[in-house]
């Protein structure tokens, strides 16, 4: 009997000393950090697009709402891997600002501004050298602005600001010309336009061919010096050029090809005649800023 009581206090005793299991604290997921982002302005000067708003003339400074409707940001991990990404458009009362919860550590952002929605949007399940973006229309892009940025986060709120840069080029065609009355419609088709753009380094993935097509009307008969404009997102390799003309049942009246080049944030200028004698050239100009001046290269 006395065995059994020292037993009974002894389980007691053992029993008091054990901690209960709902006492174990669960464990924390890291802390994380308030990182702020800001697209204060744009780094080239964007004379010569029209607006989002159609203001004929841009400038540095301009808010970002002026001339872009929506505003997409991807947020990637040192090792490429996908965190966050976000789309806002400029009704949104904090456009061109936004706020994320970070871990410490070291990040890639990606940050795109346009006046037109995307076709794709690298999103989640994207790795960061191969995620893309394409645009609306298959090879048609509209204007642009990018940033791609490496922060590191530690442990106190960081605020970075972004200076976006414009990822098109412009290509002017302009016709000597005395423009036929024939003449209908004029196609400029390039064959090497891309088709999408890795983010990460802004170079086209795969490519495609792309026309656009402008129609006239009576009032262009006679007209001279008529220009043609187009925005291209392939601004790493040589492009041909093919100028049309086609009356108003399709038939083609005179055709010409060029091989140039578009660089980003410069407007390259194709000058000649398309309907005058077949040695008649085409005169290439390059404007760095987008002003009258630039290089004149013959060909």
């Amino acid at each position: 009997m006395k065995n059994l009581f020292s037993l009974l206090i002894l389980a007691l005793v053992f029993t008091g000393c054990q901690k209960p299991v709902n006492d174990v604290e669960p464990q924390t997921e890291a802390k994380k950090t308030e990182v702020t982002f800001a697209v204060t302005d744009f780094a080239q000067s964007v004379k010569g697009f029209a607006s989002a708003g159609n203001k004929a003339t841009m400038a540095v400074g301009d808010t970002l709402s002026n001339y872009a409707d929506n505003l997409y940001y991807t947020i990637y991990a040192a090792d490429g891997s996908y965190v966050k990404s976000a789309t806002q458009t400029k009704t949104n009362a904090n456009f061109g600002k936004f706020t994320e919860q970070l871990v410490p550590g070291n990040y890639d952002v990606f940050v795109t501004a346009t006046q037109n929605m995307f076709g794709y949007f690298a999103g989640t399940g994207s790795v960061y050298s191969t995620a893309k973006i394409t645009p609306p229309a298959p090879n048609l892009w509209l204007e642009f602005f990018t940033k791609n940025l490496s922060i590191t986060v530690g442990g106190t709120p960081l605020t970075q600001s972004i200076t976006l840069d414009r990822a098109v080029g412009a290509l002017d065609v302009v016709l000597k010309d005395a423009m036929p009355a024939s003449v209908a419609k004029i196609a400029v088709t390039v064959d090497k336009e891309a088709a999408d753009l890795l983010i990460k380094t802004g170079v086209a993935g795969t490519y495609g061919s792309t026309t656009r097509d402008f129609a006239l009307t009576a009032a262009d008969a006679g007209v001279a010096n008529k220009k043609f404009s187009v925005l291209l997102a392939n601004t790493a390799t040589d492009i041909n050029v093919t100028l049309q003309a086609f009356d108003s049942n399709g038939t083609k009246l005179a055709e010409k090809v060029i091989t140039t080049r578009v660089n980003k944030n410069q407007r390259t200028t194709l000058t000649g005649n398309l309907f005058g004698p077949a040695a008649t050239s085409f005169t290439v100009v390059v404007n760095p800023v987008w002003s009258p001046s630039g290089a004149v290269v013959p060909f």
